[in-house]
């Protein structure tokens, strides 16, 4: 009785194994590591015009196949002492992206996105394709009929099949200008090496 508890405990464990390689294999039969980290950075204009442009770059153990990521962002308008101004706009986003994909899908929250003498808007969730962020700052044709985005931050998410990602941000604003903290909680599938 004994010999057959141990024969078939043995047996369930070496077909557990064999069943189970499926879940640390890809499809192409390397075994696949996930990555979770936590990035925040600041797009801004640069010193004195409306516009700038900058980078964060990641370094990963392994080159990144795919990647998921939610995160928020918060205007920050006090660098210039123009408190009132677009200042505590704030929202959240999801996305995806790797190599031949990315979206995200923005959700601001509410606020006075027209300005600080108009009513307070509480904008539906938009998806933009072909960028992993993207968020509209305060300006006075905000969200009114024909509405077609004018000011804000704007990026991708660039590496895939590399061991580096980099978080690829334009800015533009020549209304209000505050700087956009973003943060992120990214989690990417890794391929490592064989």
């Amino acid at each position: 009785m004994k010999l057959s508890y141990l024969f078939l405990l043995t047996l369930s464990t070496l077909l557990l194994g064999y069943f189970s390689q499926g879940i640390f294999l890809s499809p192409t039969g390397g075994a696949v590591s996930s990555f979770h980290d936590y990035v925040t950075f600041t797009a801004q204009a640069e010193r004195g015009r409306p516009s700038g442009q900058g980078s964060v770059v990641l370094t990963l153990p392994f080159p990144a196949r795919s990647c998921t990521f939610t995160g928020s962002w918060i205007t920050d308008n006090d660098q210039f002492n123009q408190r009132g101004s677009c200042h505590g706009a704030k929202g959240t986003f999801t996305g995806y992206a790797d190599a031949t994909q990315q979206y995200v899908i923005n959700n601001p929250d509410l606020f006075q996105w027209n300005g600080l003498s108009q009513g307070s808007l509480n904008p539906s969730e938009q998806r933009h394709e072909g960028y992993s962020f993207w968020m509209e700052t305060c300006n006075t044709e905000y969200y009114r009929p024909g509405h077609v985005p004018k000011y804000g931050a704007t990026g991708t998410l660039d590496g895939f099949g590399t061991n580096t990602l980099a978080f690829v941000w334009n800015y533009f604003d020549e209304y209000a200008r505050p700087a956009v903290d973003f943060s992120f909680v990214l989690d990417c599938q890794l391929q490592p090496s064989s």
